[in-house]
């Protein structure tokens, strides 16, 4: 009797259920740690940008204090420690250290040489990316005109928004939607138990290559593999090339 005729047996479906299981807790896994490393590279970007703006109130004399407890920022709330070394022939050294408040990880640090009255270039008035003489770039570094050339930096608008990270977890989801698929679609040609794990398998390969697992990625590696080539119509409905 053919496979698809007698069906499968009730060990081959726990058994092709448990891989499942395992290989979206691989997905999830993966969806968490993206998204906690834009998070953090979110978090660090905008650190980076209070620091200089600290740079920017220390020479202006708008910022006088060594610790400043409440920085708000693009709805989230920092603090910000100063600390101001001695002078050597009229400069001083400053370290500053931005942390998100209530939040266990290292802050940013930046450290800068400053002598009052003394600037390496004339601040400029100009377009982004500076005008002569300014020599600053948008959000201004330490030294070099400080504002000048487009004023303070700002993230871009879709670094940090909530849109971004929700099609981001809609394309996981869709990872594994398309992964059942490929079980179903190869499910009598291959066997779901074999299926499902040369899905693991290139799950794996995906994953230390350090390439993003798509369905694209996904389906790439399957076809390199085991040459799996599915008609146009499910590549068109998957959006595959």
């Amino acid at each position: 009797m053919l496979r698809w005729e007698r069906g499968f047996t009730l060990i081959e479906v726990i058994v092709a259920m448990a891989i499942l299981a395992v290989t979206s807790i691989a997905i999830f896994g993966s969806i968490y740690t993206s998204l906690d490393t834009d998070y953090s590279s979110t978090i660090m970007t905008e650190e980076s940008i209070i620091a200089q703006n600290i740079v920017e109130g220390i020479k202006s004399g708008d910022i006088t204090e060594a610790h400043i407890d409440d920085y708000p920022f693009n709805g989230r709330t920092y603090s910000v420690d100063i600390t101001e070394s001695g002078q050597t022939n009229g400069v001083s050294r400053y370290d500053i250290e931005v942390n998100l408040r209530d939040r266990n990880n290292n802050p940013y640090l930046l450290s800068f040489y400053y002598k009052p009255g003394v600037l390496s270039g004339e601040p400029g008035g100009g377009d982004d990316g500076g005008n002569p003489g300014g020599g600053g770039n948008n959000g201004g570094n330490p030294g070099n005109g400080g504002n000048n050339g487009g004023g303070e930096g700002d993230l871009p608008d879709d670094e940090d928004s909530l849109w971004a990270i929700i099609k981001r977890i809609v394309e996981y989801l869709l990872v594994i939607l398309f992964i059942a698929a490929v079980v179903i679609y190869m499910a009598f040609e291959w066997g779901p138990i074999t299926t499902l794990r040369r899905i693991a398998i290139c799950l794996n390969e995906l994953n230390a290559e350090n390439q993003s697992i798509t369905r694209q990625t996904l389906y790439d590696k399957l076809h390199s593999k085991y040459g799996f080539n599915p008609s146009r119509f499910f590549k068109w409905v998957w959006g595959l090339k």
